[in-house]
């Protein structure tokens, strides 16, 4: 009993000394263009492309290249960019849905959430700093961001 209590302050000290991750990801960047993001069964990859001050959301067959749904969404979003290679996240765990989030660093970060079979929103979030996806709950009832704080913004 007292060797196991002995341990814990020792494993209480090296984790106060782990220093923060100051280039850590999830970074706060969408990815437009690109590959996009896949479907639950990889059949569909949704592409978001810039359309002027706006994006336009396009969810395309992966084999033979053809465009199965189309819609404009109001201001700039990506696909969420959750590692230094580029590795795209944020379809829901049940392939319902899928969140994109605003592009660039800016005061205010926005995520939108669209419905994968319509493409129509579902929810859209503002939040007041500089944040970055980083996850889904199961349910697809949270999500998890990351604030980066040291971010600097115009």
């Amino acid at each position: 009993m007292f060797r196991r209590l002995a341990v814990l302050p020792a494993a209480v000290a090296a984790l106060a000394l782990v220093p923060p991750a100051f280039a850590a990801y999830p970074a706060p960047f969408a990815v437009q263009g690109g590959n996009g993001l896949p479907s639950l069964d990889g059949s569909v990859q949704f592409v978001t492309k810039k359309a002027g001050a706006d994006t336009v959301v396009s969810a395309i067959r992966t084999s033979g290249g053809a465009t199965l749904l189309k819609q404009a969404v109001e201001g700039a979003y990506g696909i969420p960019t959750i590692t230094q290679s580029g590795l795209t996240a944020g379809l829901f765990h049940d392939g319902s849905a899928f969140v994109l989030q605003n592009v660039g660093i800016e005061r205010t970060s926005s995520f939108v959430i669209l419905d994968t079979q319509d493409l129509a929103t579902r929810d859209a979030i503002t939040l007041k700093g500089t944040f970055g996806f980083d996850a889904l709950s199961p349910d697809g009832s949270k999500l998890y961001l990351i604030q980066h704080t040291s971010a600097s913004t115009t």
